[in-house]
C-alpha cells in the first residue's frame, strides 16, 4: 500500500482515538484481504483495530474494489452481555469523532448507527434499514440464536429478518473466543454455510476470530477448514519492542503471588474480604474476580461490611451477568471511573472487552486462557510502579482431574483445566507476567466434545413453524454449553392478581427490563428436589421461605399469559414474567433465588407510542391486525401501489443485481395485500369505522378495535392463493417465489401450511387454514382480479404441487439465507409504505 494511503489511515485513526495506530492495526486496514484470526496480547487494541479497520475499508480505502467487497454490516459478537455497552460506547465515540455517527438507524444515509442486541423490545429498529451501513453488537446468545433463525428474547415472527441480515452482507467479529465454548464451532460452520459451495449468501460474508490465547484448531469443523498461517494477524516481538507504548504495556510490572487461602476454606469470604480491604490503595482500583455469581455476592457483602463509614461515597461495586441493564450500566460506570479507585468484586464477565487497569488484582484460580485475560486487567498500561496479582487456589487435585471438583469448587470449569492452570501459573510467580506469551506456548487445551451444527441442521432451521404442541427446535446446544444457558426475566405489578387477563400486549417487555437468569435457577424453582439440592446457589439450608407458583409466559397464538409450573417447559432464550411481589431481584446484588419471596422488585416504566407501538404489538400476536390501524384510511389499490414503489426503491438502494428477483419482489408487492379484499377483513374494518365507503376496498383504517370473526385469519395467505390461481400464469418461472414472498411478508405464513388449534371451522366441512376456507370468494380487485377469485386450498395436501413441496424447493434452489433476505425486503417495503401513509 502506498505511503499516501498509510499516512491517510494514520490521520484517520488519530482523529478517531487521539492515538497513533499500532503496526498490526495498519496492516488490518490496508491489506487487500481481511484476516481469519487476530491473535495479539490483551490490551493491544483489538476492538479499535476491527471497528476502525472496517470503517476505513468500507468508506475510505483508496481501492474502490476493497470498499465494494467490505460488508455493510459489522457484527461484533461478545461472550458476555456486560461487555456490550462498553463496546458500543467506544464505537460511538469513534464515529462521533469522525462525524459518521447516526443517532438511530435510518437517520442519515451517509452515517453509521450502532445497535446493541438484547432481548425484549426496543425502538432501535436496525433491521428496517438493510441498505444502511451498521454496527451490530451483541452476545453470542443473542447473535448466534438469530443467525440460526431462533432469536432469543424477540418475537418469533421477526426471526427471519434477523436471520437474513446476520447471514448476508456482514462481517462477523468474535471477540475473546476462548470464552465462547461451542459458539466457536457454530460460528465456523455458519461461515462455511455462507460460502458459494454450500448454502450461499448475498454480498460478502466474512468471520474474524480474536483472542490473545487463540486455539485455531477449533475452527477446523466438518465444513470449515483450519485457517492458513497467512490468515492470522499477529503482533510480532519486534513490533512490540520498537513501539514505546506497546513495550510499556507488555513489560508492565505486576508480580504474581499465591495467597495462603483456598476456595471453600472456613471463613473464606471473611478472610479474603479482609485481605482486599486492608491493602486497598486509596485512589486506585482493586479488582477481585471470582468464578461464580454466588461467591461474588457473598464476597461483596463481606467487603461492604468492612468499608469505613467515611467511604460511603466510594462503596464497593458488584459486577456480574445477573443484573438488569440499568443497574448493570451503573455498576460498570463505577468500574470504569478511573478517578474513584474503588474496590470492585466481579465474576469472569470482566475478563474480556473491559478496558480497565487495576493496581491490585485478586483472582480465584481459573483455566489458563481466563487467567491470561484477568492478568490483562492489572496495570494494563504500565501506569503503576507498584502493582500486584494475588491468586487463590482451589482444593482440586490430580485425583479428580477431569471430574467435578470437591463440592463444586471448580465451578463452572472442568477440574482438569484448573490443575493445568496451577502448573502454568507456578512458572510466572518469580518473573511477573512479562514472560506470559512464552509460558502460554506450554498450554494445551483440554479436549472437549461439542455438538457441532451440520448443514442439514441449518437448512431445517429455515422453517419457523412450531410443532403441533407449540415447541421449536432447540438451538441452545449450538450456542453455549448446556449448563451455561439463560432465560430472560422481567417484573410487573399486579400480574398474579390479573393472571390471564393481564394486558401483555399493552406493553411488551422492554430491553431495559430484562434480567438474564440461569436456566438451572428457573427450572430449580419449579422442581423442588432440584431446587433444594444446590447449597452453592440456594444457601446452606436449601430452603425457600415462600412457595413459588411459577413463571408467566406469553402465548402469541392465543394472545394470553400462561402460568408455567413445569420445569420441562423452560427453554433457553425464553422471556418470562414475574409479579414484582414475587421478588428474586435486588438492585445492588442482582438476581438471586434466595430473594424469591424476600424482596419486592421495582417495576421499570416505559411504553411505545404510535406506529412503533403498533408494530411491536403486531409481532407479539399471531392473530393481530394492529398494523392495519395507522390513524388514516387507505384504499387497498393505493396501498398496493405504495408498497410496490417502496420495494423498487429499496432494491435500487441495495444495488440488487438479479433483475428476475427485483421483478419478483415488484410483483409480490403488487399482490401482497389482495387478500384484504376478503369479506372477513373488510367487515373487520367496517365494524369500527362505519364511515368507510362500503363500495370500495380498504387496506388501512384510522379506527382501532376491530376483531375478525375468523380466528387466526391471515390475509397474506388469501393473497398468495389468489396470485397462484389468477396471476401466476404470466410469470411461471418465478410464480412460486412470488407466492412465497406474498405469504411470508408478516412472518406468520411461511413453509408449512396447516390449520391452527381452535381455529374457526367452515360449516360445510371444507378444508381450512389460518382463517381461510376452501372456496372462499374474493371480490373483484381491479386490475389484478377483474372477476374476483374462488380460493383453492388443495395446496394443503402433501405431495407433488403442494405448498410444502413448492416452498422446500425454493429453499433448496435459492438457498435459505437468500430466500429469507428477499422476504425481508418485501416486509420492510410494506412497513415503510404504511409509515408514510400514516403521515399523509
Amino acid at each position: 500500500m502506498s505511503t499516501e494511503a498509510t499516512d491517510s489511515f494514520k490521520a484517520f485513526f488519530y482523529r478517531a482515538t487521539t492515538n497513533n495506530p499500532f503496526p498490526y492495526q495498519e496492516r488490518l486496514a490496508l491489506a487487500d484481504d481481511l484476516p481469519d484470526i487476530i491473535s495479539v496480547p490483551t490490551g493491544s487494541g483489538k476492538t479499535a483495530a476491527v471497528v476502525l479497520g472496517w470503517i476505513w475499508r468500507r468508506h475510505f480505502h483508496p481501492d474502490a474494489s476493497v470498499r465494494e467487497r467490505t460488508p455493510r454490516r459489522l457484527v461484533y459478537c461478545l461472550p458476555m452481555r456486560v461487555l456490550a455497552e462498553q463496546t458500543r460506547r467506544m464505537a460511538v465515540d469513534w464515529l462521533k469523532a469522525l462525524d459518521l455517527f447516526a443517532e438511530k438507524p435510518g437517520d442519515n444515509a451517509t452515517k453509521i448507527a450502532v445497535t446493541v442486541l438484547m432481548g425484549g423490545e426496543g425502538k432501535d429498529r436496525w433491521d428496517e434499514y438493510p441498505e444502511r451501513d451498521a454496527i451490530i453488537i451483541g452476545t453470542q446468545d443473542m447473535l448466534l440464536s438469530r443467525a440460526l433463525n431462533r432469536g432469543y428474547g424477540m418475537s418469533r415472527y421477526r426471526w427471519p429478518m434477523h436471520y437474513a441480515l446476520l447471514n448476508n452482507d456482514c462481517l462477523w467479529v468474535l471477540d475473546e473466543v476462548q470464552l465462547m465454548g461451542v459458539g466457536v464451532e457454530t460460528s465456523a460452520q455458519l461461515q462455511a454455510m455462507r460460502s458459494e459451495r454450500m448454502l450461499r449468501c448475498l454480498g460478502n460474508a466474512k468471520t474474524i476470530w480474536m483472542s490473545a490465547t487463540m486455539d485455531k484448531d477449533r475452527l477446523e469443523t466438518y465444513d470449515h477448514p483450519v485457517p492458513e498461517e497467512t490468515g492470522t494477524l499477529l503482533l510480532s516481538g519486534q513490533e512490540c519492542e520498537n513501539n514505546p507504548t506497546l513495550k510499556k504495556r507488555l513489560n508492565a510490572e505486576k508480580p504474581v503471588k499465591r495467597l495462603d487461602l483456598q476456595i471453600g476454606a472456613k471463613d473464606y469470604f471473611t478472610k479474603l474480604a479482609e485481605i482486599i480491604v486492608v491493602d486497598h490503595q486509596k485512589g486506585k482500583l482493586s479488582l477481585a474476580v471470582v468464578n461464580t455469581v454466588d461467591r461474588a455476592r457473598k464476597l461483596y457483602a463481606e467487603v461492604k461490611k468492612r468499608i469505613a463509614a467515611t467511604e460511603k461515597d466510594n462503596l464497593p461495586v458488584l459486577i456480574h451477568s445477573r443484573f438488569r441493564p440499568a443497574e448493570r450500566e451503573e455498576n460498570l460506570a463505577c468500574l470504569l471511573d478511573k478517578d474513584k479507585g474503588r474496590i470492585v468484586v466481579a465474576t469472569q464477565v470482566v475478563e474480556a472487552g473491559v478496558d480497565v487497569s487495576a493496581a491490585r488484582l485478586i483472582t480465584e484460580i481459573a483455566p489458563w486462557p481466563s487467567l491470561v485475560q484477568r492478568f490483562g486487567r492489572c496495570n494494563r498500561y504500565g501506569e503503576y510502579s507498584s502493582a500486584e496479582i494475588l491468586w487463590v487456589d482451589a482444593p482440586i487435585t490430580e485425583d479428580n482431574k477431569g471430574k467435578k471438583g470437591k463440592k463444586g469448587y471448580n465451578a463452572p470449569y472442568d477440574s482438569a483445566e484448573m490443575v493445568q492452570a496451577r502448573k502454568l501459573i507456578a512458572q510466572i510467580e518469580d518473573d511477573g507476567v512479562k514472560n506470559l506469551e512464552t509460558i502460554s506456548q506450554n498450554y494445551s487445551p483440554i479436549p472437549v466434545e461439542r455438538q457441532v451444527i451440520r448443514k442439514r441442521d441449518v437448512v431445517d432451521l429455515f422453517d419457523t413453524t412450531p410443532d403441533i404442541a407449540g415447541n421449536d427446535l432447540d438451538v441452545s446446544r449450538f450456542i453455549r454449553e448446556t449448563n451455561d444457558t439463560d432465560v430472560q426475566v422481567f417484573w410487573r405489578k399486579d400480574v398474579d392478581a390479573k393472571k390471564e387477563q393481564y394486558d401483555y400486549l399493552a406493553r411488551p417487555p422492554l430491553r431495559n427490563e430484562l434480567c438474564s437468569v440461569p436456566i438451572g435457577d428457573a427450572k430449580g424453582l419449579l422442581d423442588k428436589t432440584k431446587g433444594e439440592s444446590n447449597p452453592e446457589r440456594d444457601g446452606p439450608a436449601g430452603k425457600r421461605k415462600k412457595k413459588f407458583a411459577g413463571f408467566w409466559r406469553w402465548n402469541p397464538r392465543d394472545e394470553k399469559l400462561e402460568l408455567i409450573s413445569n420445569a420441562n417447559l423452560i427453554v433457553p432464550g425464553q422471556i418470562l414474567l414475574l409479579d414484582c411481589k414475587t421478588g428474586g431481584y435486588d438492585k445492588k446484588t442482582g438476581w438471586s433465588v434466595e430473594n424469591i419471596g424476600q424482596t419486592v422488585v421495582e417495576e421499570i416504566s416505559g411504553k411505545y407510542d404510535g406506529q412503533d407501538g403498533q408494530e411491536t404489538r403486531e409481532e407479539n400476536s399471531f392473530n393481530s391486525n394492529r398494523l392495519t390501524y395507522i390513524g388514516v384510511d387507505v384504499l387497498l389499490e393505493r396501498h398496493l401501489k405504495d408498497v410496490e414503489d417502496e420495494v423498487v426503491q429499496l432494491a435500487r438502494e441495495l444495488g440488487l443485481k438479479q433483475p428476475e428477483v427485483v421483478a419478483a419482489l415488484k410483483t409480490a408487492a403488487r399482490w401482497h395485500d389482495v387478500g384484504k379484499s376478503h369479506p372477513a377483513f373488510q367487515e373487520l374494518l367496517l365494524s369500527t369505522n362505519p364511515e368507510l365507503d362500503k363500495s370500495r376496498l380498504w387496506a388501512k383504517s384510522k379506527q382501532k378495535g376491530g376483531k375478525c370473526k375468523r380466528k387466526y385469519f391471515r390475509h397474506e395467505l388469501a393473497s398468495a392463493l389468489a396470485w397462484l390461481q389468477n396471476g401466476a400464469s404470466n410469470q411461471e418461472a418465478n410464480a412460486d417465489l412470488i407466492a412465497y414472498l406474498i405469504a411470508a411478508h408478516h412472518g406468520k405464513v411461511r413453509l408449512l401450511l396447516r390449520s391452527m388449534p381452535n381455529e374457526t371451522k367452515p360449516p360445510n366441512g371444507e378444508s381450512y387454514a389460518r382463517g381461510v376456507w376452501n372456496k372462499d370468494i374474493l371480490p373483484p380487485v381491479p386490475p389484478l382480479l377483474p372477476s374476483g377469485a374462488k380460493l383453492d386450498l388443495s395446496l394443503m395436501e402433501l405431495g407433488e404441487g403442494s405448498w410444502l413441496e413448492k416452498t422446500l424447493k425454493l429453499r433448496d434452489d435459492i438457498g435459505p439465507f437468500r430466500l429469507a433476505y428477499y422476504e425481508t425486503l418485501l416486509r420492510i417495503a410494506d412497513w415503510r409504505a404504511s409509515s408514510k401513509e400514516a403521515k399523509r
